[in-house]
């Protein structure tokens, strides 16, 4: 998802699975490594990225800073 305005991005992961009850780090990677190609590929600004799980409809908002590459 793109805010051109604000010149955010948001990536945004869809998994055809049920919402664990702990987030896998695995899936934070992921959004995080795609958090950093639209920083660095395209300049965007990535305040926070989504994980969509489908099987529950639950849809988790992972805050994206310098602190949680650490």
């Amino acid at each position: 998802m793109i805010d051109k305005s604000k010149n955010e991005a948001f990536p945004i992961e869809y998994k055809d699975a049920k919402k664990p009850q702990k987030l896998y780090w695995t899936f934070k990677i992921q959004i995080f490594a795609e958090s950093l190609l639209a920083e660095e590929s395209r300049h965007y600004k990535v305040p926070f990225g989504f994980i969509k799980f489908e099987q529950t409809g639950d849809l988790e908002k992972i805050k994206i800073s310098n602190a949680s590459w650490g």
